[in-house]
């Protein structure tokens, strides 16, 4: 069963690229770990230093659920701020790791509108979204067209950095 997977790791990464082979990795870390990777925990659980990075840098925001992440150490936050939601992966010392949400398109900067209209003129919007991974923010689209369904990121300058293909019959996203 290792070697299976071991080559279907091979063959994800020669396939796919780097993203969906971080994907299948963590889909076989946590697959054969017997301690839970991620835990729900209460607010006054989370270390001091996280909870006040968190709420420097999110004021407003509600906090709708919080993850432990064991293997990682980190807390992920699910929010809700301005009527968005926002996900964020704080470390244990309360630096920003990971920050993701919801944006709309008057949010997005022009040049990315541009190659986003250049590149799939026909496309069905689902979804856009502002990932950010310090120091680099790169803006995604989660998009339907005739033939499927794409995720694809942008940097803020329009340059494309991924595009996954997702079959016709996939599910909608959240």
């Amino acid at each position: 069963m290792k070697q299976f997977i071991l080559a279907l790791t091979v063959v994800a990464l020669a396939v796919a690229g780097a993203s969906a082979v971080r994907t299948v990795l963590a889909v076989e870390v946590a697959a054969a770990s017997p301690v839970p990777q991620e835990k729900v925990v209460p607010l006054d659980k989370v270390p001091g230093v996280v909870v006040k990075a968190l709420k420097d840098q999110y004021p407003k925001a509600q906090i709708l659920e919080i993850e432990e992440m064991t293997c990682q150490n980190t807390y992920e936050f699910v929010l809700k701020e301005g009527g968005l939601r926002v996900l964020v992966v704080m470390s244990m010392k309360g630096n920003l790791r990971y920050h993701t949400q919801e944006i709309k398109d008057a949010d997005l900067p022009a040049a990315v509108k541009k190659a986003f209209k250049d590149r799939y003129p026909h496309a069905e919007v689902e979804k856009m979204l502002m990932v950010t991974t310090p120091p680099k923010v790169r803006y995604e689209y989660e998009i339907k067209t005739a033939k499927d369904r794409r995720e694809v990121e942008f940097d803020a300058q329009g340059k494309l950095w991924d595009e996954v293909i997702k079959p016709a019959g996939s599910v909608k996203p959240e």
